[in-house]
């Protein structure tokens, strides 16, 4: 502990040094961002098989034949084994009235997760997932396999952008920018998602993949003359 409290102070003086640097320094701080829009090439299904019943056996090996079917089925459409993945079975006991507590049956569910890389079989997964007996399509996430270069796209862009807006506030004071002080990032990905339930997915012909908005946001301190 007591060498920790010298590092700890000196760290807490450096700190407080570069504070006071900082108010005698003109300075200006502005916001950038920018956005980057991408044709996603790549869907993450969340699936689910739940089943209801009152003997527990029979459900649990309807649940692992439809899993195995499903499994086997989307395999055949070419989608690598470690592109699906199949939860553990979740058991829930279905009960009476509360001043009973009898167990009246039970629900079985398992959440499957399918990641297709192939956008035009997107309607030849949702039928051959529902044709082996998947239940539920929880949700279907729209995402770019160059989505982390166009991040960094976004946020080169988004300095530039606070950059231009530091310009022309600095040349309206008088004054012009003389070099960056400090930059703080913060940014987000965001994607299109889709919750439907198996109505919806009816119509597979018409799916259309949208568009991904990429954006980035900074904050960039400049010293001005």
């Amino acid at each position: 502990m007591k060498a920790i409290l010298p590092a700890i102070l000196a760290l807490t003086l450096s700190t407080s040094a570069t504070a006071t640097e900082l108010a005698d320094t003109r300075h200006i701080t502005v916001n950038g961002e920018a956005r980057v829009a991408v044709v996603p090439d790549t869907a993450e299904f969340n699936m689910a098989v739940e089943l209801r019943g009152t003997d527990l056996d029979a459900l649990t090996s309807e649940m692992e034949t439809i899993t195995r079917k499903a499994l086997q089925e989307l395999k055949k459409l070419g989608i690598a084994k470690e592109e699906l993945t199949a939860a553990q079975v979740q058991v829930y006991p279905i009960t009476g009235p509360k001043q009973q507590h009898k167990t009246t049956g039970y629900a079985v569910k398992r959440d499957l997760r399918v990641v297709v890389r192939d956008l035009k079989r997107y309607g030849e997964v949702l039928d051959t997932a529902l044709a082996a007996g998947i239940t539920r399509i929880s949700s279907v996430e729209m995402k770019s396999s160059v989505a982390r270069d166009l991040q960094r796209q976004a946020l080169a862009n988004s300095v530039t952008d606070a950059k231009a807006k530091a310009e022309v506030l600095a040349r309206a004071a008088g004054s012009k920018i003389v070099r960056v002080l400090s930059i703080q990032e913060g940014y987000s990905n965001v994607a299109r998602h889709e919750s439907r339930n198996l109505a919806a997915m009816a119509d597979t012909a018409s799916f259309e993949p949208g568009t991904l908005d990429i954006q980035a946001q900074v904050s960039v301190m400049f010293e001005i003359e």
